[in-house]
């Protein structure tokens, strides 16, 4: 998860958020009793927040000492986009994880036990990135163009592509490229049957910056593929056979 706040103001509801999202992490578990979580990871891209985040969150983190799940907050440089979740992947990936979950505060309530048993299925089925369609863009994900709204990679197969890469912001595409170079039809689609309302942030200026973001993304999406020297359709041409899939 990222969590920043441009403003002082903006701390108190950014960590709020961030304890939302790990509680709710938290309390998902496979029916035989196992977390399915076994780390949470907070990532403050620094260069994007306002300075105060990083030392307000662990205070918030340490009510959840109790749980099954460990909970790291690290500090971050680099672009929000590319280089903070490179950081977090790389955490993830030195103690010997497999699979990473990104997903956005705003989307934390399309997290549930039911999606998360059918993003493993889709590993073992051989997928390498699993997308959600969650919000606003969901014909986009459909079509294979995974958002960190909601998506599952697999952490050493992402690595060895070079991690998320991206000159727009829009860090999905290069990695979803180079993966299917690499491995053929690898992206499976997972579709919620019922559609979370992503929870936007109750500012003017964060409504103002998710619909900023909803109406560029298309044409982002489209620099990253030219630079890839691909297209939307190579793209659906990744998806793995069966996907996507409802759940």
């Amino acid at each position: 998860m990222r969590s920043y706040a441009k403003t002082p103001e903006d701390v108190a509801g950014v960590v709020a958020r961030a304890q939302k999202s790990i509680a709710h992490a938290n309390s998902l578990y496979y029916p035989d009793g196992e977390a399915i979580f076994q780390a949470i990871v907070v990532l403050v891209p620094r260069d994007y927040d306002c300075g105060e985040t990083y030392r307000a969150l662990p205070k918030e983190i340490n009510l959840f000492e109790d749980c099954d799940v460990s909970t790291l907050v690290q500090e971050a440089s680099g672009h929000h986009s590319c280089g903070a979740l490179n950081v977090g992947i790389t955490i993830l990936d030195l103690s010997s994880f497999d699979y990473a979950v990104i997903i956005s505060n705003k989307a934390i309530e399309a997290l549930t036990t039911d999606t998360m048993v059918a993003m493993l299925e889709a590993f073992d089925k051989g997928a390498k990135v699993v997308g959600v369609a969650v919000d606003e863009l969901q014909d986009v994900v459909l079509g294979g163009r995974v958002q960190n709204t909601f998506a599952g990679w697999d952490i050493k197969a992402l690595r060895d592509v070079g991690g998320f890469d991206s000159e727009t912001t829009v860090e999905e595409i290069a990695p979803s490229v180079r993966l299917i170079c690499e491995h053929g039809p690898c992206i499976a689609i997972l579709n919620p049957k019922l559609k979370p309302t992503l929870n936007i942030r109750q500012t003017a200026e964060a409504r103002l910056h998710h619909d900023e973001i909803i109406s560029k993304k298309l044409g982002l999406q489209q620099i990253e593929l030219d630079r890839m020297e691909a297209d939307f359709s190579f793209i659906r041409s990744g998806i793995l056979a069966g996907y996507p899939q409802q759940v």
